[in-house]
């Protein structure tokens, strides 16, 4: 009987280590997970970053195309102008 005991206790302790590093490899998983998923984040939040950089030299870019455009046709219309006097 109390080798039966033994045995049982034995077992039962087996089984609580194992639980134990299924718990503590689940852990590791999810801290791994929480940690990739905030990589991520901070990845695209400087692609956001880099985007809205660019986004503003586009910006600056075409309104001085615009402002370049808008004299060109000014120049024009005034040649036109002068060559119609």
């Amino acid at each position: 009987m109390i080798k039966s005991l033994h045995e049982i206790l034995e077992n039962q302790s087996s089984k609580i280590e194992k639980e134990k590093l299924k718990a503590l490899g689940k852990r590791n998983q999810l801290y791994e997970e929480v940690e990739s998923r905030e990589k991520k984040e901070q990845e695209i939040k400087v692609l956001i970053r880099e985007k809205k950089e660019e986004l503003e030299r586009l910006r600056f870019q075409f309104n001085s195309l615009q402002k370049i455009e808008n004299e060109q046709k000014m120049a024009i219309e005034k040649l036109s102008n002068n060559e119609d006097n």
